[in-house]
């Protein structure tokens, strides 16, 4: 009895091929993408708690002449690099920087789209909006 067994063309097998890789490259490119949207996410969170630990050495023992809604007009504490001198923190630029009032400033945080600012009961709250629609609060008690 003779059977009549065909397998695989050649084409067949052409074109596996062809889908495989593919596949196989649109799940690479996936892959690479996410773990790039990753890392972005932790560099700017990693900056944004670094920027705060900044702002919570200016604001230990300093005290609060005003509070706007994006800006804070503060004289540093005793233990500041420059005890008792007059600083702004205010959004300029897309940053969040701290300036003196007689010149020179130093930015906290870059890509920032929005801040907010209360001071109330002597509780600092800052809310930010970063460039990639992220939002980050901050809050102390000075």
């Amino acid at each position: 009895m003779i059977r009549n067994s065909r397998g695989f063309i050649l084409y067949e097998v052409i074109l596996y091929l062809l889908l495989s890789t593919v596949c196989f490259s649109v799940i690479c490119n996936e892959i690479f993408f996410t773990n790039r949207l990753i890392r972005q996410e932790n560099l700017t969170l990693i900056k944004w708690h670094t920027s705060m630990l900044k702002l919570d050495y200016l604001l230990a023992g300093a005290k609060i002449k005003e509070c706007k809604n994006d800006k804070l007009m503060l004289v540093s504490g005793p233990n500041y690099t420059q005890p008792n001198k007059d600083y702004v923190l205010e959004q300029y630029k897309g940053m969040i920087r701290v300036k003196g009032v007689k010149g020179g400033h130093m930015p906290l945080l870059n890509d920032v789209k929005q801040i907010e600012m209360n001071y109330h009961d002597n509780i600092f709250q800052m809310k930010a909006r970063l460039k990639y629609r992220r939002t980050y609060e901050y809050v102390n008690k000075i």
